[in-house]
Formats: C-alpha cells, sequence, structure tokens
C-alpha cells in the first residue's frame, strides 16, 4: 500500500472469491445441489476480501465482487471512472518534507456526490 500511495497508483480489485472450499477435484457438484453451503464463507476468504477492499480504498480504488457483478460492466465502471478523475492540488502548512505519511479527508459540498480518494500522502 505504501509503495502504491508513493506512487501515486490507484488499485481497483477484481475478486473472484470461490465458496466451493469443500469441492474435491475431478468432482463436480452443481449449484443447485450446493444450495446454502456455496455461499459460507471461511476465514482465509473473509481475510481476502478485507484486504483487497483495503487495498483498494487505500488507494482511492474500489473493490468489486466478480459474483455479483458481470466483468463487462465493472471495466466500463473502472473506464469511466478513470476517465472522470479529478486532479486537486493541496499546500500543506507543514514545511517539513520528512517522507512521513499524512493523512487526508477530501469533502463535497454537493449532496449525493460519492467522494473516493486516496488517504493521505508522504511529505517528501
Amino acid at each position: 500500500i505504501e509503495e502504491a500511495q508513493r506512487e501515486n497508483t490507484i488499485i481497483y480489485s477484481i475478486r473472484y472469491t470461490d465458496t466451493g472450499h469443500h469441492r474435491k477435484r475431478g468432482f463436480h457438484v452443481s449449484e443447485e445441489d450446493l444450495g446454502e453451503a456455496n455461499t459460507k464463507l471461511n476465514a482465509r476468504n473473509k481475510y481476502g476480501i478485507r484486504v483487497m477492499k483495503h487495498l483498494a480504498g487505500q488507494t482511492g480504488g474500489e473493490d468489486f465482487n466478480a459474483l455479483e457483478r458481470d466483468l463487462d460492466d465493472v471495466f466500463e465502471d473502472i473506464g469511466n471512472e478513470l476517465h472522470s478523475l479529478y486532479s486537486i492540488g493541496y499546500l500543506s502548512t507543514n514545511p517539513q518534507h520528512d517522507g512521513t505519511f499524512r493523512k487526508l479527508t477530501i469533502r463535497c459540498k454537493r449532496a449525493n456526490t460519492v467522494v473516493r480518494a486516496k488517504s493521505g500522502y508522504y511529505a517528501r
């Protein structure tokens, strides 16, 4: 995350979390037969989801679940967002260029506007 923030890189995560961890190789069970068991997430799945959301959130990107969204729509959303990015300038009152991470909060006065931004910057 630190390197992505330092280099002003936005991360968009597209996850496919296989909840069929009880399946055996070479043996296929239909989704209908799996029923409720297919919707359960194990600890590893939950951790992975949290990490991917965190990576995206800390860099100003977004996390997508490929099981809930059509991939064509996901890529279209990412493309539209990248085409409508705004860059803003900021002059800190702290003159130190000590390489420390400084948190930022960006708010918009316009109602119903979503602001997604990285969580801060490195003073360099």
